[in-house]
């Protein structure tokens, strides 16, 4: 019945043998859960195919065995990214050949994907598609193959990183810069020192950025020299880099600058020894920028005073007004700002309303993150502000802080969270922690709600913007769930990691009831539940 796809008689076959004795054949479940993903992976269907392979994802299985030509050829970009983000997780020498072959897609970003793939696993064909890629691109994406040679790190790719750091173009430098940084270069010192003597304060801010990292202390007058500049970026480099060389002496010119309102400099206190009092005056500004960073300031401070200004922040902050980092021109200073009824700012521009989005979900959520650094009392406050105020995006976060704390205080918080009326999700994630924890009443009731749930669609699938203009940097394709589809499939990966014997006729239930889409999710967590 398996081989013929009537995958709804063989689980009522199945359970007509095994159900009632609460035996698990894994051998069966194993063969049904690996037809369910390869019917749903060689489809012809692209929505299918994607579907398949977040299931793949799921199972933790190798899929070694199965064919991913199809998909590699696929006419769906998004398709093809999965696949090449799935494959990049497997040590196996036939998957070269799959990234060979999506060298050849159409799609920019599927290119550079793949070529970062090759280049992560140190592959010998890395470095031929490297500068084939290198010459077919426009000048303006050029500076990101910076990263490709610094990781290959060969001595061919080394001599043309050399080149690339004498390249006219600034752009070309500071992406050179910063990837003789990242991949630990330190052969490049006296290459870099050679740079800082130009004439070019975008150029100088990455290279006294790269000699700080590196610790070279024979740098330390040179960048001296620039301390007093006339640009506030290199200025600010500057000293960030000679406070890296414990040269204690220059955090006032620090946090004067911090105090004149430059944002890269109060960001930059965070993390600066003596901060706090210049941070606790900035946190008064009228200025809702230099407010902000001044809080990000002092929350990663654990300051006592984090916990009045994140309980306004997080009761006054909308969610129309966006956050989201600005670089400096260097790419080596960072700060936060935020963007007032952002998608209406930036209607045209859907790409980036969306990154706008991720970045406020991610900060937002780290800020919580840090939080729990303060004294409990003090984050079961901000927790209270956030449950009482239905601050619905953080929730997960704070649901699953609460459940690693693990303490008296944050447990009675869970139960009483899944009490909360009006708030559906909120009580199913607070649910899913206790059981986690096994409570064992609570496990007992997330198992019941499984019972009681008509199936629903746990994944839902975003668009992929294939407009090349758009995608100067390469970046990895993630398949989303939707707030509503991520409870319900963290849901049920919560109940396949606890390992009860209930586990195997819920999703067997689930697959034969639920909808077409759902059956390579569920097929994923039932290999899953066999490991």
């Amino acid at each position: 019945m398996i081989a013929k796809k009537e995958y709804s008689k063989a689980i009522d076959t199945y359970q007509k043998l095994y159900g009632k004795k609460n035996q698990v054949n894994q051998e069966v479940l194993q063969v049904l859960g690996q037809s369910i993903l390869e019917d749903s992976i060689s489809s012809l269907d692209s929505k299918e195919q994607l579907l398949g392979l977040y299931g793949l994802m799921i199972s933790q299985s190798s899929g070694i065995d199965f064919d991913f030509s199809k998909l590699i050829d696929s006419k769906d970009p998004s398709v093809q990214m999965l696949t090449i983000q799935y494959l990049s997780s497997l040590n196996e020498d036939i998957v070269e050949n799959w990234l060979n072959k999506a060298m050849s897609s159409p799609y920019l970003p599927v290119r550079l994907q793949a070529l970062g793939v090759l280049v992560e696993h140190k592959s010998k064909l890395a470095l031929s598609h490297i500068e084939s890629l290198y010459y077919r691109l426009p000048e303006m994406y050029r500076p990101i193959f910076a990263q490709y040679y610094a990781a290959l790190g060969t001595p061919f790719a080394i001599k043309i990183l050399k080149q690339m750091l004498s390249d006219p173009n600034p752009q070309m430098k500071v992406a050179s810069l910063l990837s003789i940084t990242q991949f630990k270069r330190d052969d490049f010192k006296e290459e870099v020192k050679k740079i800082l003597s130009q004439p070019d304060p975008m150029v100088q801010e990455s290279a006294i950025f790269s000699l700080a990292e590196m610790q070279d202390l024979t740098a330390c007058d040179l960048i001296k020299t620039y301390s007093n500049s006339s640009y506030p970026n290199l200025k600010l480099a500057a000293l960030n880099g000679l406070l890296a060389f414990h040269q204690e002496k220059y955090q006032e010119q620090l946090f004067e600058l911090a105090s004149k309102g430059d944002l890269y400099a109060i960001f930059a206190l965070g993390t600066v020894f003596n901060s706090e009092k210049t941070l606790i005056e900035l946190a008064k500004s009228s200025d809702y920028q230099i407010k902000f960073n001044a809080m990000h300031g002092l929350v990663e401070k654990k300051h006592p005073l984090s916990k009045s200004l994140l309980i306004d922040f997080f009761k006054t902050h909308s969610l129309y007004d966006g956050i989201g980092p600005s670089f400096s021109v260097g790419k080596t200073q960072v700060c936060l700002k935020i963007f007032p009824a952002f998608m209406k700012q930036f209607e045209k521009s859907k790409e980036f309303c969306n990154y706008i989005q991720g970045m406020t979900l991610m900060i937002r959520s780290r800020l919580l993150i840090q939080a729990l650094d303060l004294k409990e009392d003090d984050f079961i406050e901000i927790a209270e502000v956030i449950l009482e105020n239905d601050i619905w995006d953080v929730i997960p976060t704070l649901v699953k802080l609460l459940e690693n704390c693990h303490s008296e205080k944050t447990i009675a918080m869970l139960k009483k969270m899944t009490q909360k009326v009006g708030s559906p999700r909120t009580r199913l994630y607070s649910l899913i922690a206790l059981a986690r924890l096994k409570e064992p009443f609570y496990t007992a009731q997330f198992f019941e709600y499984f019972q009681s749930q008509n199936p629903q669609v746990i994944v839902k699938l975003q668009t992929f913007d294939t407009q090349e203009t758009s995608l100067k940097k390469p970046s990895r394709f993630l398949l989303t769930p939707d707030e509503h589809s991520q409870v319900l499939l963290e849901a049920y990966e919560t109940m396949v990691h606890l390992h009860d014997e209930r586990v195997f006729p819920i999703l067997l239930n689930a697959i034969v009831q639920s909808p077409k889409e759902n059956k390579p999710v569920l097929a994923g967590l039932l290999l899953k539940a066999l490991l």
